[in-house]
């Protein structure tokens, strides 16, 4: 099983402006949102928000089976298979 991550990455686009890319990976949950990964993608767009030329983020999810299954709210939740 992987660690649940959250990764970002800039580019440039036209030149004089950047388009971030985000990736949420823990598609053995369908890609549910553990607490941990809600702190790293807070923390990841509180970095991002610091880029005055940055004019969009993308934001993908790991896999092919889902694109976020749900937040995890309680710790051990069998909802949509995010346990």
């Amino acid at each position: 099983m992987t660690t649940p991550t959250v990764r970002t990455q800039l580019g440039e686009h036209g030149g004089s402006h950047i388009i971030a890319t985000g990736e949420v990976d823990n598609s053995a949950r369908l890609n549910c949102l553990s607490t941990d990964q809600v702190v790293r993608l807070k923390q990841a767009f509180d970095e991002l928000s610091q880029h005055d030329t940055l004019r969009a983020v993308i934001l993908t999810c790991a896999g092919d089976k889902s694109f976020n299954g749900v937040a995890r709210i309680v710790a051990g939740a069998t909802s949509h298979g995010c346990t």
